[in-house]
C-alpha cells in the first residue's frame, strides 16, 4: 500500500533522479490542514503550449479585423471626400454655368436691342431727312430757303419711333446769303406756332408749353450778339418747340462742342455722334459748367420725374441734296446744305430691354473724346451710376464689348438701314457690358454647400453607424472569445492533444462532410435536424454525432495505486482539506505523467489507475510515477512486453461530450 510518508520517501530517495517529487509534497500539519506548494497549477501548466497557440491566433484574428476596420473607416472618409468634393465641383459649375448662360443671354439681347434701336433711328432719320429734300425739290424751293409743312407732325412721330426727345434742322447758310436769310427766317417763321399747338394736343409731350414767346431774325450766338462772317448753321425748323430763347437763328458753330463736330461732318460726310453732355471731368470747371447749362436746356423737353443731369447726345446726320440716289456715295462730294441733330439720353436707348427677372447688369459707355460714364439694368429699369467706369472688376473676364458702329452691323437686320454710314474715325462710342455682385447672387447660392454638409452628414453618420456596429460585434466576440478561451482551457486540461484536437475537429464537419452537430444546443441540433433535407442525410449525421472517440492502444501499462488510512484520515477532515489533499496529489500526478507522456485515463478514489503508452519498462517506470522520460513519443512496436488491449469506456467519451454540451 502507498501511504502519505511512503509518497514523501520515494521522492526524497529518488531525488538524484530526473523524475523528482520533491516539489510536490503532502504533508499532515497539527491543525489538520494539507499543504501544496505547486500542484495547484499543473493544469495551468498542461495547457500552457495550447494557450500560447490560441494566444497567437487570438492576436493575429485581431490584427486582421483592426485591418479591415482601418481600410474600411479608410474607404468611408475617403468617399465622403470624394463624394463632397465632387457634389460642391458639380453643383457649383451648374451655378456658374447658368449665371455666365444668363448674362450671356442678357448681354448679348442688350447689344442687339441697342443696335437694331440704333438701326431705326438712322433708318427713320434718313426717310424724315428723304422727305425733306424731295419737299425742296418739288417745291423749286432752293437751300436754305426751305420750309416744311407738317414738320411738328413728322418730327413727333419721328422722336417716338428714335426714342428721342428734340430733333432740329440747321441749315447751311453762306455769307452772301445771310441778309436774304434773316429776311426769310422772319417771314417764314408760322411752324413756331403750329409746333406749340401740336404739343399741347400731344399726349406723349412731356416737356412744358410756352405761349408767349420772342424772335430775333439775326444770326446770333449764345449771347444773342449778332455773329459776323460766315459761313454759318442757324436752326431752323424744331421740334418740340420750347421757346425759351429765340427759337431759330442761333449759329451752332458757335457752340464749343458742336463747332468741331460740324466741321468734321463736312469733311467726312459721315453720320456722327457727338460728345455727350452731362459727363464732366470733376477737375475742370469749364466742364461742370457746360454740364449745368446743358441741363438747364434739356430739361424744358422732358418729363419732371426724368433726370436733366443724364448724359445725352446728338446724332448729326448730313443733309446731301443727292436726288434719284438711294445710297449716296458719301466716298465722292455731295452737296450738303445742313444737317439734323437728334439729342437722346443714353438711358433711354438702354431701358426697357430686359425682363423682370434679368437685374444687376453693368453697361459701360465710353467714347474716343476722353469720356466714359456707367448704367446698371435692374430688368426693364436702368440706373444712372455716375461718370466714369464704375463695373466690378471681379468680372473683367466676362466683358462683351462692341462699338456702336459696329452694332448696326452685327446684331440688326443686314440691308434695313440705306442711309449714310455712322463714321468709325470720330467720337467713336463703344458699350462694354459686365455682369454685377448683384446678378451673380441670383444665381451662386449656398446650395453647394449645403449639398456639400448633407452629404457629409450622410457620410458621417454611415461612418458612425459603423463604428457603433464595429463596437458592439467587437463587444460580442470579446465575450465569445472569453468563453471558446475557457472551453478551450478546461478541454485542454481534460483530454489529451489527440482527443482534444479530433473534438475541436468534429465542430466542423462531421464523417460524411455534415456539419457536426455533437456538441451543438438543443435548439440549433432542431434546426439542422428539420433543415437536413433527407432521412439518410439525417442518419449520417446521427452516426456522426454518436460515434465515440475510442481507440485501441496495442502497448500500455496499469498501475494501481491506495492511499494507506485515507479513509480514517479523511473522516475526521474538513470536505475542503479532503479535496485538497486530492487535488495536490492528482496535480502532481499530472504534472509528472504530462513529462513523461503518459495518459492517465481515470482516477478512481482513492485508487489512481495510470496507463502509459509506448517505451520500455513500463512497470518500473509507472511503479516510480516518473522514473525516465521516454525516448520516443511514438507508440510501441508490436514486440513490447506486458502488452494489453484497453478500450476506452464509451461511458466516459460520453461524459465528455456532455461536458462539452454544457461549456457551449
Amino acid at each position: 500500500m502507498v501511504t502519505l510518508e511512503s509518497l514523501q520517501e520515494n521522492a526524497a530517495a529518488e531525488k538524484d533522479d530526473s523524475c523528482s517529487m520533491s516539489a510536490y509534497s503532502v504533508s499532515d500539519n497539527d491543525d489538520g490542514h494539507v499543504d501544496s506548494s505547486e500542484g495547484s497549477s499543473s493544469a495551468a501548466k498542461h495547457s500552457r503550449a495550447s494557450e500560447n497557440i490560441e494566444t497567437t491566433i487570438a492576436k493575429t484574428e485581431t490584427r486582421a479585423v483592426a485591418r479591415t476596420r482601418i481600410f474600411v473607416a479608410f474607404i468611408l472618409v475617403v468617399s465622403m471626400i470624394a463624394v463632397a468634393v465632387l457634389i460642391y465641383i458639380f453643383t457649383s459649375k451648374g451655378e456658374q454655368d447658368k449665371f455666365e448662360q444668363k448674362f450671356e443671354d442678357d448681354s448679348t439681347q442688350i447689344l442687339e436691342t441697342i443696335g437694331s434701336t440704333l438701326d431705326v433711328t438712322l433708318s427713320s432719320t434718313d426717310a424724315f431727312i428723304a422727305n425733306i429734300m424731295a419737299y425742296a425739290r418739288y417745291s423749286n424751293s432752293t437751300w436754305p430757303f426751305v420750309t416744311k409743312p407738317e414738320y411738328a407732325v413728322e418730327a413727333a412721330k419721328l422722336l417716338v419711333l428714335s426714342k428721342a426727345v428734340y430733333i432740329g434742322e440747321y441749315v447751311f447758310v453762306a455769307e452772301e446769303e445771310k441778309l436774304a436769310w434773316q429776311n426769310y427766317s422772319v417771314h417764314h417763321d408760322s411752324w413756331v406756332q403750329e409746333g406749340i399747338d401740336l404739343q399741347r394736343r400731344n399726349p406723349d409731350y412731356k416737356g412744358i408749353i410756352i405761349d408767349e414767346f420772342q424772335t430775333l431774325g439775326l444770326i446770333h450766338d449764345n449771347f444773342a450778339q449778332e455773329r459776323i462772317g460766315g459761313p454759318y448753321m442757324p436752326t431752323w425748323q424744331v421740334a418740340p418747340v420750347v421757346p425759351i430763347y429765340f427759337p431759330y437763328n442761333w449759329d451752332a458753330s458757335t457752340h464749343e462742342r458742336m463747332g468741331p463736330t460740324i466741321k468734321h461732318i463736312f469733311e467726312k460726310q459721315h453720320v456722327v455722334i457727338g460728345a455727350a453732355s452731362g459727363v464732366a471731368d470733376p477737375n475742370n470747371p469749364d466742364q461742370i459748367l457746360q454740364a449745368e447749362y446743358d441741363a438747364l436746356w434739356i430739361k424744358n423737353y422732358i418729363s419732371e420725374d426724368d433726370n436733366p443731369s443724364e448724359p445725352f447726345s446728338e446724332i448729326y446726320y448730313p443733309m446731301i441734296d443727292a436726288p434719284g440716289q438711294v445710297r449716296i456715295d458719301v466716298d465722292q462730294p455731295q452737296d450738303i446744305v445742313g444737317f439734323s441733330v437728334i439729342t437722346f439720353f443714353w438711358r433711354d436707348l438702354i431701358r426697357d430691354i430686359l425682363y423682370e427677372d434679368s437685374k444687376g447688369v453693368v453697361v459701360v459707355i465710353e467714347n474716343s473724346c476722353n469720356q466714359v460714364w456707367t448704367y446698371q439694368i435692374d430688368g426693364p429699369n436702368t440706373t444712372y451710376l455716375g461718370p466714369g467706369d464704375l463695373h466690378d472688376s471681379n468680372f473683367d473676364g466676362m466683358r462683351r464689348s462692341a462699338p456702336l458702329y459696329n452694332l448696326r452691323e452685327l446684331f440688326s437686320n443686314s440691308g434695313v438701314y440705306t442711309g449714310i454710314p455712322l463714321g468709325e474715325d470720330y467720337c467713336v462710342h463703344t458699350l462694354h457690358v459686365y455682369p454685377s455682385t448683384e446678378m451673380r447672387n441670383e444665381f451662386i447660392t449656398h446650395g453647394p454647400i449645403i449639398y456639400t454638409v448633407s452629404a457629409v452628414a450622410f457620410f458621417v453618420l454611415t461612418l458612425l453607424a459603423f463604428l457603433i456596429y464595429d463596437w458592439k460585434v467587437e463587444r460580442r466576440q470579446k465575450k465569445v472569445m472569453a468563453t471558446a478561451v475557457q472551453t478551450s482551457k478546461i478541454v485542454s486540461s481534460l483530454f489529451p492533444s489527440n482527443v482534444r484536437d479530433r473534438l475541436f475537429q468534429g465542430r466542423e464537419t462531421g464523417e460524411h462532410g455534415l456539419p457536426f452537430v455533437g456538441l451543438e444546443p438543443q435548439k440549433r441540433r432542431l434546426k439542422s435536424f428539420l433543415s437536413s433535407g433527407s432521412d439518410k442525410n439525417a442518419e449520417a449525421r446521427e452516426v456522426d454525432v454518436d460515434r465515440p472517440i475510442a481507440d485501441l492502444f496495442p502497448n500500455c501499462t496499469v498501475m494501481f495505486a491506495d492511499i494507506s488510512g485515507f479513509t480514517a484520515w479523511s473522516s475526521v477532515r474538513e470536505p475542503a482539506q479532503v479535496f485538497r489533499l486530492l487535488e495536490t496529489l492528482y496535480g502532481a500526478f499530472d504534472e509528472i505523467a504530462n513529462k513523461r507522456r503518459v495518459f492517465k485515463v481515470v482516477c478512481i478514489l482513492p485508487t489512481a489507475s495510470l496507463v502509459e503508452f509506448g517505451g520500455k519498462n513500463h512497470s518500473s517506470s509507472v511503479l516510480c510515477i516518473c522514473r525516465k522520460p521516454l525516448e520516443t513519443p511514438t507508440l510501441p512496436s508490436q514486440g513490447s512486453r506486458n502488452r494489453a488491449k484497453i478500450m476506452l469506456s464509451s461511458w466516459r467519451d460520453m461524459l465528455l461530450t456532455a461536458v462539452a454540451r454544457w461549456l457551449n
